[in-house]
């Protein structure tokens, strides 16, 4: 991961606190996506995120396909979330079409929503930073969260089709205990996108292995996380994928994943969001002069 961040992010070391940030140099800074605005994820409502930096200046705030993970916030954070964004953020954009509603109410203002920033780079883009992992023909399995159906489905899909499995999420005790699987867990972003795109599958309760997925044109299925769907519900939804999310609460049938996938149409949907949200940075930088 410091490697990766070294790499295509920054080298220089991190700032540690809200107060020590410094927006002056700059006429405007974009905040997102994914949970900034989750205070279960941040510890409380990060100050960074929401605005409230040492010095701000002139600089202009822009929420960008800002996440919190759910539809609506915890009561106890409206008072400073409402102050926050309203006093600093000139444009706000969410990610989930869910919570749109919800903000728009709280704020008192226009709010829309817009894709993950994972969907503005293109596939090609994307392979030119991945690392392809060496092994071949498996299934992979990534979560966010443990999951018994999601595991006893991947172990049947991998005797169905006659290939392994790989996890490159850390496995709980019950995953160990089960056995059956090959833990690939040492890798940053680039290697987590080369194991999805050399995969003969996908499965999945994560936002990001499900949204990698359907940029390299997988076949996958999603799982629902027992807190925070919204986001993969919303994403689902918006490209035509619905069905690829499995909501019981039992297995799905093995051959389920064989479904076809049209992604023709799905390129399509595709390529709508990313102009609404090109369209939107583009008239955002306008705003403030860039």
């Amino acid at each position: 991961m410091r490697a990766f961040r070294r790499l295509y992010l920054s080298a220089r070391p991190p700032i540690r606190t809200a107060g020590k940030v410094s927006l002056e140099p700059y006429d405007c800074v974009f905040v997102g996506s994914d949970q900034v605005w989750n205070p279960d994820i941040t510890v409380v409502l990060d100050d960074a995120y929401v605005g409230n930096v040492g010095k701000r200046g002139n600089c202009r705030l822009v929420a960008y396909a800002a996440s919190m993970g759910r539809s609506e916030l915890p009561r106890m954070d409206w008072e400073k979330f409402v102050r926050c964004v309203n006093e600093t953020f000139s444009v706000v954009s969410l990610r989930e079409p869910s919570a749109v509603p919800f903000v728009e109410k709280l704020l008192g203002r226009s709010v829309t929503d817009m894709t993950d920033p994972v969907f503005l780079l293109s596939r090609e883009e994307w392979e030119r930073i991945r690392t392809v992992p060496s092994e071949g023909d498996y299934i992979l399995l990534h979560r966010t969260e443990y999951n018994e159906n999601m595991l006893r489905y991947a172990h049947t899909l991998a005797r169905l089709l006659n290939k392994k499995v790989i996890q490159t999420s850390i496995p709980g005790r019950k995953e160990l205990d089960s056995g059956g699987a090959e833990f690939h867990i040492t890798g940053g972003p680039a290697e987590f996108i080369g194991y999805i795109q050399n995969a003969a599958c996908v499965v999945t309760n994560s936002f990001h292995a499900a949204a990698f997925s359907i940029l390299f044109e997988r076949r996958f299925l999603a799982f629902g996380h027992s807190t925070y769907n919204a986001r993969l519900f919303g994403m689902l939804k918006k490209l035509g994928l619905y069905d690829r999310m499995w909501k019981e609460s039992r297995p799905p049938a093995a051959d389920l994943m064989e479904k076809e996938i049209d992604w023709k149409a799905v390129r399509g949907r595709l390529e709508i969001e990313r102009s609404r949200s090109f369209r939107f940075i583009r008239d955002s930088l306008e705003k403030s002069g860039g």
